[in-house]
């Protein structure tokens, strides 16, 4: 019998609950008049990332209405202690049309109908608010939040994160998508259509995460903004003193740059024994204390080798510092949290600059190896790919990195052996590279087929040249529209940042390649150190900005 009661008491249970959702349910339709709820999911918004000088704040509706239909977007503070966890509305938006773009409208509320009956935290609304106004709810809550707190330390204000329930509501229509202002894009299953659903930032839950919020940025260019610059300092921020600062490629380095940008980029090779070292050079006179022949690289020397060699500061003197591995790096991207644009130098032929003969590697020379050198030359690269996914996944770090690449997305799921694990691929980011020179119509293909593939797993795409007359920065028409530059093509087709490496001078010699083969900038043929004439390129001022020099691209930046 006593089984029996229990049995019937859990129905009961069960019958009570569904009834408690089934009211709610009704309550929304009697009151909002809305027939589904298509969409009911939390997310987490970080503060930080909706109160940046540069945050994008806009926000909207992508679907298809019918009819006297509608889409409405409802974004809740998360109370865990109130009914269906619904603490304060902080963002609404409707729409009454089929929308092809983010799109929707405001809605005046006051605070005598806001559906809450917490008045502290309502407190700080204004008597009239707009319900686009995120940030003015948010200011609010995070005021509250003071309000409420024992006031016996400071109060880091608007730097906590916090969760919220996003609703939609439908009537005689389908929503393909909305975007909330400080989550990102969310489709119909409830991630962030900006990342691939295997990657960390897809879960709205982790939106508020720095790394999520970092990538956010970067994969949402905001063109209202006189200069939505994003820098990546190019092996930290090093040099500096006169040339006494940290070696490049150093944790010194790397926190030098955080005061500048959360973006780093490293080269990284591999050595004779088949490990990882981070290193913009093969030669090693220019960056180490190294006493032996010219001759001799990093890939002719195993780790350990080169673990007994200490770094070179910009102005030649010999610092305490040591090569670090990938795996050190990614260790400092973990404790900085920031992230990281990687390099891969894989094997090449060394050439004379001038003459072109081959003086190393002449194994990967096209010239003299046309059979087989452009295949060994992708294999090297798809084995230090290969190898810096799988220490990044053993760290749990797959979420901090985006690989340059001038591959296709087809080419690294084929370049993977057998048993490797692919889906490890959809849980990192790719940073398409397009070189200086070559055909427009080629360049533009690349990026489409890019899309095409791996749309959501882009960072963004580096769109280099060098030159004036360059193809890359002038107009071309593709598609039978015209583009003003490769830079508007990116950014129009994709809705991602174009990007370039703005070389600047390494030392009084000039610029040096991965050989250290010093080369004297020519103005007159490379302007991408011309910080003026860049920054009239339309649509460069969206781009991701590898530089050597974050703190000079500050200050230009600021009087854009």
């Amino acid at each position: 019998m006593k089984s029996i009661n229990l049995y019937f008491k859990k129905i009961n249970q069960k019958g009570l609950f569904f009834l408690s959702q089934l009211l709610f349910f009704l309550s929304i339709t009697t009151v909002l008049g809305q027939e589904k709820v298509a969409l009911n999911t939390t997310a987490e918004i970080s503060l930080l990332n909706i109160f940046s000088p540069d945050a994008d704040l806009s926000g909207g509706i992508i679907g298809e209405v019918l009819g006297n239909g509608n889409i409405q977007i409802e974004v809740w503070t998360y109370d865990e202690s109130r009914p269906f966890k619904k603490g304060t509305l902080i963002y609404k938006l409707s729409t009454t049309a089929t929308t092809n773009n983010f799109a929707g409208t405001s809605f005046t509320q006051t605070k005598n109908s806001m559906t809450s009956s917490d008045a502290a935290w309502l407190s700080n609304y204004p008597d009239t608010w707009e319900t686009a106004d995120i940030k003015r709810a948010l200011w609010a809550i995070d005021k509250s939040r003071y309000d409420k707190s024992q006031k016996t330390s400071i109060y880091n204000f608007l730097s906590t994160n916090i969760k919220v329930n996003i609703f939609v509501f439908t009537t005689n229509a389908t929503f393909s998508r909305i975007k909330v202002p400080g989550i990102g894009v969310i489709g119909s299953a409830g991630g962030n259509l900006q990342f691939d659903s295997n990657h960390f930032c897809y879960n709205l839950d982790n939106s508020g995460d720095p790394i999520c919020t970092i990538w956010s940025k970067i994969k949402s260019p905001n063109l209202e903004h006189g200069s939505n610059l994003v820098f990546a300092a190019h092996r930290g921020y090093w040099g500096y003193d006169l040339g006494n600062g940290p070696p490049e490629n150093t944790p010194e380095a790397i926190k030098a740059a955080l005061k500048y940008t959360k973006v780093i980029e490293s080269d990284i090779t591999r050595t004779k024994d088949n490990l990882i070292v981070v290193s913009h050079d093969y030669y090693l006179p220019r960056l180490t204390n190294y006493s032996g022949p010219d001759t001799d690289y990093i890939y002719d020397k195993t780790l350990n080798e080169l673990k007994t060699l200490k770094l070179r500061k910009r102005n030649g003197t010999v610092s305490d510092n040591n090569f670090i591995t990938f795996s050190d790096l990614l260790d400092e991207m973990i404790a900085n949290k920031t992230i990281l644009t990687i390099d891969i130098k894989s094997a090449k032929s060394r050439n004379q600059m001038y003459t072109k003969e081959c003086i190393a590697r002449c194994d990967y020379d096209p010239l003299l190896n046309p059979t087989n050198a452009d295949r060994m030359q992708k294999e090297d690269y798809m084995l230090i790919l290969r190898k810096c996914i799988e220490v990044a996944n053993t760290k749990n770090a797959l979420k901090y990195v985006a690989f340059k690449v001038t591959y296709t997305y087809e080419d690294i799921v084929n370049g993977m052996p057998a048993d490797f694990d692919k889906n490890l691929l959809s849980k990192i980011l790719y940073f398409p590279v397009l070189q200086p020179g070559g055909d427009i119509q080629s360049k533009a293909q690349f990026i489409d087929t890019w899309y095409s593939t791996a749309g959501n797993k882009i960072m963004a795409f580096e769109t280099n040249f060098k030159s004036e007359s360059e193809s890359t920065i002038n107009s071309f028409s593709r598609g039978g529209k015209l583009y003003g530059n490769l830079f508007e093509y990116t950014y129009k087709i994709t809705g991602l940042r174009p990007g370039i490496y703005s070389e600047e001078a390494m030392g009084p010699k000039g610029n040096v390649d991965r050989w250290a083969q010093w080369n004297i900038k020519d103005m007159r043929i490379d302007v991408r150190g011309d910080h003026y004439f860049l920054n009239s390129i339309p649509y460069f001022n969206i781009s991701v900005l590898t530089t050597d020099r974050p703190d000079i691209w500050s200050q230009v930046q600021s009087n854009f």
